[in-house]
């Protein structure tokens, strides 16, 4: 809302040939929208508990981690896990 309304309000003002607006506004309240939109995607996928997880693992892969690793159970499943017969 914050992004768009100056966007909305500046183009319902042009329609007053009256009313002067200022280029540089104009420019700024358009990339303002044009932010908003581009931003969109990358905020609301974040809000989904799914998407996070799974960057948090891509982010962990890339890091040379393993979700294992960082919760500390990892250790459990490495080294010696086979019994030997005496």
């Amino acid at each position: 809302m914050l992004c768009f309304a100056p966007y909305v309000i500046t183009r319902i003002v042009e329609l007053f040939p009256a009313v002067p607006i200022n280029p540089h506004w104009g420019i700024v309240s358009k990339c303002l929208a044009y932010s908003k939109a581009a931003c969109d995607p990358f905020v609301y996928s974040l809000l989904r508990h799914q998407y996070k997880k799974t960057c948090t693992d891509i982010i962990n892969r890339l890091l040379k981690r393993s979700s294992l690793n960082t919760s500390g159970r990892g250790h459990e499943s490495q080294g010696n896990s086979i019994p030997t017969a005496e």
